[in-house]
């Protein structure tokens, strides 16, 4: 597996996005996510990884308890692999949880499934492509 973006619950996109770009990111346009229910952005940058920026839609967005806790963070971090299906497994294995089920991606219709573990943060694994 390898690392392909780090998500960010923030409860104003485009001033994170600004905030960013004084590191070198640029943006994709904002894009509405209706299966997780949330907007999110992804920030490019020449030498860093790709970082998603996550907002919600509602009140009954999944960021807003954690936005409200500890306001603009990490929210997880998404690993690319060949076989996502076998990697779920195998995390479900090590004590990860389900978070949801396998879903297509608002990035590119590819298919993720979160997993929480309570001593790591949310995992979201994406299929290689």
């Amino acid at each position: 597996m390898k690392l392909h973006h780090i998500g960010i619950a923030t409860r104003n996109i485009d001033e994170t996005s600004r905030l960013l770009e004084q590191f070198g990111y640029w943006g994709d346009e904002i894009k509405l996510d209706t299966e997780q229910n949330v907007y999110v952005r992804f920030l490019h940058h020449r030498f860093n990884p790709d970082l998603e920026l996550i907002g919600g839609v509602n009140h009954t967005s999944p960021v807003n308890r954690l936005l409200e806790k500890n306001g603009t963070c990490v929210y997880h971090l998404c690993y690319e692999t060949d076989d996502i299906d076998r990697e779920a497994a195998r995390l479900r294995k090590q004590g990860y949880v389900p978070a949801g089920r396998k879903t297509k991606a608002v990035l590119d219709g590819r298919h993720v499934i979160f997993l929480f573990h309570t001593d790591n943060c949310l995992i979201e694994l994406m299929d290689g492509g």
